[in-house]
């Protein structure tokens, strides 16, 4: 079994390309790490490029392949996704729904702040300079830094200006009614 190369570029750009050619450069990059190229793939590759920047879990990722063709399944789409995760060529992140969701990143770390009440996500800007960061902190603790989405969590504005205009509740008391423990004001 061949190892990863974790340092691999996206290959997917952004702008006039041709969709299928495209998805050929990502059948091409899995095809030098050892994957076998069918239509199956370049199906699922080419319906992940068309919603780019839409963030779909795997379950609508299928409806949708399966719009083209009702015999790919599940598993199919999943195991793909999977693969391209492997790769770099697709992140994966959680938004707290309890699946995953994927994204066609732009370079080797993407950046998102989600809001922890209404799940608004957004992306962050300047992507490159925050990854010079994280990557430096990496370095620091002895690590090589992999593909990856990462993920920042807050309150959007509308968010925060519902709880700043919600009714006074005792900061000492839970949502269920419980003490919190080691409340100091």
């Amino acid at each position: 079994m061949t190892k990863p190369s974790w340092k691999v570029k996206p290959v997917a750009e952004k702008g006039a390309r041709d969709l299928r050619q495209r998805a050929e450069e990502y059948l091409e990059a899995l095809r030098k790490r050892g994957c076998r190229r069918t239509e199956q793939r370049r199906l699922i590759i080419e319906t992940l490029l068309e919603s780019e920047g839409e963030h779909l879990n795997a379950r609508e990722l299928m409806e949708r392949v399966q719009s083209k063709d009702p015999t790919i399944g599940f598993a199919t789409v999943y195991r793909t996704l999977i693969v391209l995760g492997e790769t770099g060529l697709v992140h994966s992140f959680d938004q707290g729904e309890g699946f995953a969701r994927f994204d066609i990143p732009d370079q080797a770390m993407h950046f998102h702040i989600l809001c922890r009440s209404c799940g608004k996500m957004e992306h962050l800007a300047d992507e490159t300079a925050k990854e010079k960061i994280i990557e430096g902190w990496v370095k620091e603790a002895g690590y090589e830094m992999v593909p990856q989405t990462f993920q920042v969590f807050g309150l959007c504005s509308d968010c925060r200006d519902k709880v700043e205009t919600a009714p006074d509740v005792s900061p000492e008391v839970t949502c269920c009614g419980r003490r919190r423990r080691g409340w100091t004001r």
